[in-house]
């Protein structure tokens, strides 16, 4: 009886990092570094995903007006976002990259905040080494996709031909 106890128990043990169990958590969001001293947002596609912006290779879809800047941080805190906790550990990391909209804010450190319906990532230059992290962070997408539609460019039609 003991050995079939201890053997249950073993194999227990063995099969519970093959399992895992999680939860989302509603959250609000926080801008890690606040919202003072930014100096630009830019709006970025990735229909096809990407681990991480390189500003130097990928272009924005969009760089909205400073006027428009309190509008986009608004729209973003008011956002539903939950958080990914781990109730047993998960053999696998959960997703960093992006795919779809990211919205990136510049701030005049030179740090920045990465923003999408998935991931944030962020860097700051703190005592003298730059730091960096990222949170899983997932809203609903379409409410998402439909925020970030309000400041893409609007493209003017073509004037209707005259006959």
């Amino acid at each position: 009886m003991k050995k079939t106890v201890l053997c249950f128990a073993v194999l227990l043990l063995l099969a519970f990092p093959l399992t895992s169990c999680s939860v989302n958590i509603p959250t609000d969001y926080e801008f890690e570094y606040g919202t003072e001293g930014i100096t630009s947002i830019e709006i970025y596609h990735f229909p096809d995903g990407v681990i991480d912006i390189d500003t130097e290779i990928h272009t924005p879809v969009a760089v909205p007006d400073e006027s428009r800047h309190a509008d986009i941080l608004k729209d973003i805190e008011d956002m539903r976002f939950t958080t990914f906790q781990a109730l047993v550990p998960i053999p696998f990391d959960p997703p960093y990259g992006f795919e779809g909209y990211v919205v990136r804010i510049n701030y005049e450190d030179d740090s920045y905040e990465e923003i999408s319906n998935g991931v944030q990532k962020f860097r700051q230059w703190r005592l003298g080494e730059w730091k960096s992290g990222s949170k899983f962070l997932d809203c609903d997408e379409e409410a998402w996709n439909d925020m970030i539609q309000k400041y893409l460019p609007v493209e003017k039609p073509l004037p209707a031909p005259q006959e």
